[in-house]
């Protein structure tokens, strides 16, 4: 969470980009597009009118496969038969190729997303779509929890059946964040505070009690500031 938050302070400076953050969710992974709705909803927030003039210009038939990811368009579809799935599919597959571009003004979209572990089976594949055959430039960042931090005996996890097919195809980078060492926490102090003064063995006691967690560290520095220690 602290890698992603990091990533968007940092490119927020760039006004040549739109980037959207978004976290999944447990409670609704196994929901089809929850998470291309997410996305997509941000992406539609940053336009001054929320993307109102681009839904409008839309055709029927297009508002008719925005609907599956977009309700408030209009009365939620009717499923699709089996036969016609995967059809519908690649409808409101192209039809995203072509109006992402436009909410973002054709400019290199950043997508951040929190526990991509949770994702669902129907957003990857249509993350992907884009990726390979969209208009623009689209690099998405996500942080997965490996273990998961809750079992789900069971269930198939999308995320992990994505990466074995297609890591290669879209040259997705996994990076292991471990946790950080008493002289990471050192070196973050230093840069926090220039010139100040550290207690003997104050990097070692941090380190023991957060077990090298950044957001337990940040919130503990935070406490020591407000309390003027």
């Amino acid at each position: 969470t602290t890698f992603l938050e990091t990533i968007r302070r940092n490119l927020a400076k760039d006004k040549n980009l739109r980037q959207a953050k978004v976290s999944g969710s447990i409670q609704e992974m196994f929901r089809p597009y929850y998470l291309a709705t997410k996305f997509l909803v941000e992406l539609l927030n940053e336009r001054e009118d929320k993307g109102a003039g681009i839904l409008e210009s839309l055709d029927p038939k297009e508002i008719s496969h925005l609907s599956h990811i977009l309700p408030h368009l209009g009365a939620s579809p009717e499923p699709p038969s089996p036969e016609d799935e995967s059809a519908a599919r690649e409808g409101l597959f192209n039809t995203l190729v072509h109006f992402i571009p436009q909410v973002v003004d054709g400019q290199p979209v950043i997508l951040l997303i929190d526990d991509l572990q949770f994702a669902d089976e129907a957003s990857l594949p249509l993350l992907r779509h884009v990726m390979l055959r969209g208009q623009i430039a689209l690099f998405l960042c996500g942080s997965a929890a490996d273990p998961l931090p809750i079992p789900l005996e069971g269930h198939r996890i999308p995320l992990e059946s994505f990466y074995k097919a297609y890591h290669q195809e879209l040259s997705i980078h996994r990076l292991k964040l471990i946790p950080l060492t008493a002289a990471d926490i050192a070196e973050h102090l230093e840069k926090m505070f220039p010139g100040v003064k550290i207690p003997d063995h104050f990097d070692r006691d941090l380190d023991q009690i957060t077990q090298g967690n950044p957001l337990f560290l940040g919130e503990i520095l935070c406490k020591l500031v407000l309390e003027q220690k």
